[in-house]
């Protein structure tokens, strides 16, 4: 699974991810967008901050899907061997555990801005940043290429990220 993490307007605080999962063998899955925030111990409402949630084939074509709860959605792949999940996500509160944006910097903690695959929480992970020649990164993320590399979601969820 990659995730790829852009912001083309700074100023308007949303953050674009896009997750592109491969390798489904399933007709159907579930997305499913952490509720907890971890070390704090607390639940948190993270999908009120998403807008313009789409899953799509790798053609752009579009894969039905429904929301299930406030933070999960069902997805019909029909057995899609690869696709993408696409949204934005509103960052405009800037603290330890959550996920910010402005002019000078993007702040990124993936457990509240992160959709993860059902059943798929131990797979690999990479980790593409969008980011421009001069901005540096901090975390703790190890970088393979152009990417960063996690075991699993659990291990992205406890690397948050500066650039």
């Amino acid at each position: 699974m990659v995730y790829t993490f852009s912001s083309k307007n700074r100023a308007s605080k949303f953050l674009e991810i896009e997750l592109v999962v491969e390798n489904n063998k399933k007709n159907t899955v579930i997305l499913q967008l952490a509720a907890w925030r971890p070390g704090r111990y607390e639940l948190g409402n993270f999908s009120k901050n998403i807008q313009k949630f789409r899953v799509k084939k790798m053609n752009n074509q579009p894969l039905e899907f429904q929301k299930l709860t406030k933070d999960s959605w069902q997805v019909e792949t029909k057995g899609v061997n690869k696709f993408k999940v696409v949204y934005n996500y509103y960052a405009n509160v800037l603290n330890a555990g959550s996920t910010y944006v402005d002019d000078t910097q993007i702040y990124v903690n993936p457990v509240n801005c992160c959709v993860y695959v059902v059943g798929r929480e131990n797979d690999q992970i990479k980790v593409f940043l969008n980011q421009n020649k001069t901005e540096r990164v901090a975390t703790g993320m190890q970088k393979t290429g152009t990417y960063f590399v996690v075991d699993n979601f659990d291990a992205l969820a406890d690397s948050p990220f500066i650039l």
